[in-house]
């Protein structure tokens, strides 16, 4: 039997991301413990945890679930979404029991429906419930039911993502590394 034309276009795109470089590129933590060279590398290496920071860097203008109410017809949005003018909300995230580190990260996906949560997470997952301030959802743009975790100053519009994420972190007061710092003298 033939294979389909679409299913060899897609397994073309696959391999061409699936290379020996991007399968021996590993490097632990977040990004605002890696050095300015250690995120080129990841961003070459297309790095499930760059693309996952830069939904949260990159944020597109009124998605915010406080700013959706406004922007978007009632038709569009989840029933859920009226809850959105408290300050904190309820968010889902499906996730594989396997997982040992199962905590809410930037840029990860979320649902405020429990069940969509458990439809997404695979076979027998566990779901993570989590309340966080309402400013930080931002809406997918894909499903009503899908949104991000971005956690509100860290989005921008600059070009060096890295340097955003840094700046970020140290304005958190989270422990940046000393070896990252001196990429940015001024925020040492």
């Amino acid at each position: 039997m033939r294979e389909p034309a679409s299913a060899r276009k897609l397994r073309e795109v696959l391999e061409k991301f699936d290379t020996p470089e991007r399968r021996r590129f590993q490097i632990d933590g977040e990004p605002w413990q890696w050095t300015r060279q250690e995120f080129e590398r990841a961003k070459e290496a297309c790095s499930e945890v760059v693309d996952r920071w830069s939904r949260a860097v990159w944020v597109e203008p009124d998605s915010r679930l406080e700013d959706l109410q406004r922007c978007y017809a009632s038709a569009h949005l989840h029933p859920l979404l009226w809850f959105a003018l408290k300050p904190s909300i309820w968010v889902y995230r499906g996730v594989p029991r396997r997982c040992k580190d199962a905590a809410l990260r930037v840029g990860d996906w979320v649902a405020l429906d429990r069940a969509y949560a458990a439809e997404h997470g695979g076979v027998r997952c566990r779901v993570l419930r989590t309340r966080v301030p309402t400013q930080d959802i931002v809406w997918a743009g894909t499903d009503s039911n899908e949104y991000f975790y971005a956690p509100r100053g860290l989005e921008s519009t600059s070009s060096d993502m890295h340097r955003v994420i840094v700046t970020w972190a140290v304005q958190q007061g989270l422990a940046v590394p000393e070896r990252v710092l001196r990429d940015y003298p001024d925020l040492a």
